[in-house]
């Protein structure tokens, strides 16, 4: 195999790093710095920014690990200590934490250190410590930008005279941070009784908001649309002076330190969003603010249309999205807004795709045409046509039911592809759960993964897959029969997640792609080659339409607060309520309750009833034929089996709860004998069933044709007592008047 790898920038990697963690992108911190250390092995810096990604992922045991083994090869690494100490700190060690505060001081006078030890001073409540601490480090201290949280925590703990002292003292020297002093000063007026309106001009309670005047694009002027660049601009139009905010208002005040003070709410606001929250959460974090400035602020911005409130009380970004598709376009269907997912997994329901799955409306029968499924999401392991296969591994999902390669023919105008794309050419991209260094890589995890039961598919490494795991010669023949659908799967996932990778791909045409190596997946065999042109052939398939689709009401979607009750089409496999319904269907079992009912009370039963029952409900898994006039046929994985406790008899009795719940399916007559099919709801989820879906549908058929199979059998002796028939004599549902419960 050839490479095309670079030689490595460390100094532009750590530099991202940066930018990531100062941002607060952790996962994005995480992958770059796993890079840096897969080619600058130990790094310190990349140990570090690891280790503090995973704390603020809050995955501790991980976060932990990673910085105890950077301090064991780095002992006098300030940095390290101090992520260590955060680590400590946020699991509730706080004296562990103080004490690598002061390790670490014992290096550098570092400004995260001292506020570390000052947090965790105050968690142990030795507030005058704490201060006295934060004196003796001098006036350059209250040039930290993190003053203001030490501020903070002398607040939060009530120590309103301490956190005064440091701010009278901060406002002394420090004009640039006017704005954050002033909220300090309103958070103490707000969490005590003290009047602290002396200390800043009355501006800054409630007129500030007036001036924050519009909203506008980028570099237009808000009063006639003419171009403006920078924040303090004439407009090249009518030429007035324009102060725009980063964040893309118009604000009119005389005073600069007004500005940044306006500035600093916008962003405040902006960064709390992200693009999504509560009000409720969003005064936490804006606590400063008391209600009423907090309400006035809010409905102001609404006004100007800064913010969007499309589902009561939870609050949007205006300018990143719009809560209505436009026309003639269409929400991305969920294997492109999340290319990285597969169809079954777990994200749809536990993970990111959660709300996005909830959220994405029914887009009707034109949609499902412009948008056609991923051949991979049409996978069904049940299907007859695989039962002679051997297990399917990991990345197995088949795209046809002829497992072998769509091309197999080297042509004349064949491509080299080498020089964009190869096995091992590195570029991080997922799969549900699991990120991949590189095409080969994720192969050799199916490989390894989905035959040996030692390897930890969380925790190994490429290197470890590499060297440290065999399979039998048995395995191996298994995997022959899936390496290339394998492959197949590697490679659409690597470039669904790649935009630039997937452009250059269909680039190609229809032109024959060759891969050059010297084993299987290149040379005369040509597999990665031919997996290329048939991943190829399904991204020009998938994203055909590409240019119908409304990004910014997708990114909505992602972000939404579920059940903003668009209409669902019920039947749509991939929702939430789907998936309940059908696990509900496929996990419950078959009981018979037999029961001569009156005409009149039979003919109250109609299907799509919900009903109550409020005593126990008796029913056997002995189903044979019946001599009654109806049986109620029970669907339920809810039915405590009490069998066990039977002595003298031997009825198989299984019994519902008290006040159980039942979806009325279907009354199915054959003959003299009516079946009535009853489900049994779990609590709480009584309107994921209120629609017929088509599960449903498959359930009813099937009963059906059970109950005219069942008819046909002997009657269960063992029913036919006087005692059990004398037991099931009730209806369920309903009084023994006809009167439902």
């Amino acid at each position: 195999m050839t490479s095309t790898k670079k030689e490595y920038d460390l100094q532009e990697a750590l530099e991202k790093c940066s930018d990531l963690f100062f941002s607060e992108d952790f996962e994005g911190l995480l992958v770059v710095s796993d890079e840096i250390l897969e080619n600058v092995p130990d790094n310190p810096n990349a140990i570090g920014y690891k280790g503090i990604a995973y704390c603020f992922l809050e995955n501790y045991p991980e976060a932990f690990r990673i910085l105890e083994r950077g301090i064991e090869l780095y002992p006098d690494n300030y940095y390290l200590k101090n992520n260590m100490a955060m680590v400590l700190y946020d699991l509730g060690k706080y004296e562990t934490s103080l004490k690598l505060c002061d390790e670490g001081l014992k290096i550098k006078k570092f400004g995260w250190l001292c506020e570390n030890k000052i947090k965790a001073l105050m968690k142990l409540k030795r507030f005058d410590e704490a201060f006295e601490f934060l004196k003796s480090l001098g006036d350059n201290f209250f040039t930290f930008d993190d003053t203001i949280s030490i501020i903070n925590e002398f607040i939060d703990s009530g120590e309103y005279e301490k956190a005064l002292e440091c701010l009278d003292k901060l406002n002394e020297t420090n004009w640039l941070y006017n704005y954050s002093i002033i909220d300090g000063y309103k958070r103490i007026a707000n969490h005590s009784d003290l009047d602290l309106s002396e200390r800043y001009d009355k501006q800054y309670y409630m007129e500030w908001i007036a001036m924050i005047k519009s909203k506008s694009d980028e570099n237009t002027c808000p009063l006639c649309g003419g171009k403006i660049s920078g924040n303090f601009s004439l407009c090249d139009k009518c030429s007035e002076e324009i102060n725009m905010s980063p964040q893309g208002t118009l604000i009119e005040c005389d005073s600069l330190q007004m500005y940044y003070y306006i500035c600093d709410k916008l962003k405040t606001l902006k960064n709390c969003l992200k693009p999504a929250n509560s009000t409720e959460k969003l005064h936490k974090k804006m606590d400063y603010l008391d209600d009423a400035e907090f309400n006035a602020f809010i409905n102001h911005l609404k006004d100007i249309e800064y913010i969007v409130e499309p589902s009561q009380n939870f609050i949007f970004d205006g300018d990143l999205m719009h809560t209505h598709c436009d026309e003639g376009k269409f929400a991305a269907p969920r294997w492109l807004a999340f290319p990285g997912y597969s169809a079954w997994t777990m994200g749809w329901r536990m993970g990111a795709g959660e709300d996005y799955a909830m959220n994405q409306p029914y887009q009707g029968e034109l949609f499902e045409d412009l948008f056609p499924e991923p051949k991979n999401w049409l996978f069904n392991p049940r299907d007859p046509a695989f039962q002679n296969l051997p297990k399917f591994p990991f990345l197995g999902a088949v795209w046809d039911k002829d497992i072998n390669p769509k091309y197999s023919q080297i042509t004349s105008d064949a491509i080299e592809v080498n020089d964009f794309i190869t096995l091992e050419q590195e570029g991080k991209f997922r799969n549900d759960s699991h990120w991949f260094n590189s095409i080969e890589h994720a192969i050799l995890f199916s490989k390894i993964i989905s035959y040996n039961r030692d390897c930890d598919p969380y925790n190994v490494t490429l290197d470890e897959l590499k060297n440290d795991y065999s399979i039998t010669d048995e395995q191996l023949a298994e995997w022959e029969v899936f390496k290339y659908t394998v492959c197949l799967n590697a490679t659409y996932y690597k470039f669904m997640g790649d935009e630039k990778l997937r452009k250059r791909l269909l680039a190609t045409g229809d032109k024959c792609l060759i891969y050059k190596s010297n084993d299987e997946w290149g040379g005369d065999e040509n597999l990665f080659g031919f997996a290329l042109m048939q991943v190829r052939d399904e991204l020009q398939r998938l994203w055909e339409h590409e240019n119908l689709i409304d990004w910014k009401y997708t990114e909505y979607l992602k972000n939404a607060y579920p059940y903003l009750n668009h209409e669902r089409d019920p039947n749509d496999k991939q929702s939430a309520e789907y998936r309940v319904a059908e696990t509900i269907f496929t996990q419950a079992s078959r009981y018979v309750r037999d029961v001569n009912l009156n005409p009149e009370i039979a003919g109250k039963y109609e299907a799509g009833q919900i009903l109550t029952e409020k005593g126990f409900v008796d029913a056997s898994d002995k189903i044979g034929g019946m001599k009654t006039t109806h049986r109620y046929l029970i669907l339920s994985g809810y039915m405590a089996d009490l069998s066990q406790f039977e002595s003298e008899t031997r009825w198989g009795i299984h019994t519902a709860n008290r006040n159980s719940r039942f979806k009325v399916l279907d009354i199915f007559e054959v003959g003299d004998k009516t079946q009535i099919l009853l489900l049994h709801l779990p609590d709480a989820f009584e309107s994921v069933f209120e629609n017929k879906t088509d599960i449903e549908e498959e359930f009813i058929e099937r009963e059906r044709e059970n109950f005219i199979e069942d008819l046909k059998k002997d009657i269960v002796r063992d029913l036919d007592d006087g005692i059990w028939p004398e037991r099931c004599r009730f209806p369920i549902g309903m009084s023994d008047e006809g009167e439902f419960y």
